[in-house]
């Protein structure tokens, strides 16, 4: 690691040391000299030059040090970089995969200069809100439907049986409650009594698959149901 980390200035005191060394070699050959302290003393005095070559190793090590240093800060910068793009393309991925699944409460943290998170943001609003709207539609469709079809069917009841009242209100409350999805259900018509006070009369009751033997009479005002009728409201 340490060999890594100083490659460039070990070869820059290498490369430094080589051309100093070649320097002396030269100028002892080319002033026929021996090589000795005497010699390299020698060389300095008639070639100042020769202390700059000496400076050659320092020089050049620095150099790669400084080049290493210099460009151990850059990679470290690209690495920096390379991992917070890795890490906001994985976060990108997992919030689109989140939208796939129509998962539209999933959230992504973007900054002011983010213009493709932003994008994503307004992206999934509009996703949210046009699964919304067709929830919507779908729900209203349905309800049109259904509205349609009870109508039709129990228009259908009414136009067979408009002679026979007890048949027709069993018929009717029969497919109501099954139409309602409910548990039970009945009928009453409003009669007068022999003073003129008018009274809830049961044509019909089911029950829990079952018909139900109708003979309740209700006061005007009595229970849930006359109540209902004094007050002209409904109670749920």
């Amino acid at each position: 690691m340490i060999q890594n980390k100083y490659k460039y200035t070990i070869w820059g005191l290498i490369i430094g040391l080589i051309i100093a060394a070649l320097a002396w070699i030269v100028g002892i050959i080319y002033n026929d000299l021996t090589l000795s302290l005497s010699a390299y003393i020698y060389l300095h005095k008639v070639y100042p030059v020769m202390w700059l070559i000496d400076l050659l190793p320092l020089i050049f090590g620095l150099f790669g040090f400084y080049f290493e240093q210099n460009n151990y800060k850059i990679e470290n910068i690209l690495n920096e970089k390379l991992h917070s793009e890795t890490e906001k393309t994985h976060k990108i991925q997992q919030f689109i995969n989140n939208l796939i699944q129509d998962n539209f409460d999933a959230s992504y943290e973007y900054s002011e200069d983010d213009k493709l998170g932003q994008t994503l943001i307004r992206l999934r609003d509009n996703l949210k809100r046009s699964r919304e709207d067709a929830i919507r539609r779908k729900k209203e469709d349905d309800q049109r439907n259904w509205i349609s079809e009870g109508l039709a069917r129990f228009g259908e009841l009414l136009r067979q049986n408009n002679n026979d009242l007890s048949r027709m209100s069993y018929d009717i409350i029969i497919h109501l409650v099954k139409y309602l999805q409910i548990n039970q259900g009945g009928i009453f018509l409003i009669q007068d009594d022999e003073n003129g006070q008018p009274y809830f009369q049961q044509m019909a009751a089911y029950a829990y698959d079952r018909k139900k033997f109708a003979n309740k009479k209700v006061m005007w005002g009595e229970g849930l149901i006359g109540t209902c009728a004094l007050e002209r409201k409904s109670i749920y």
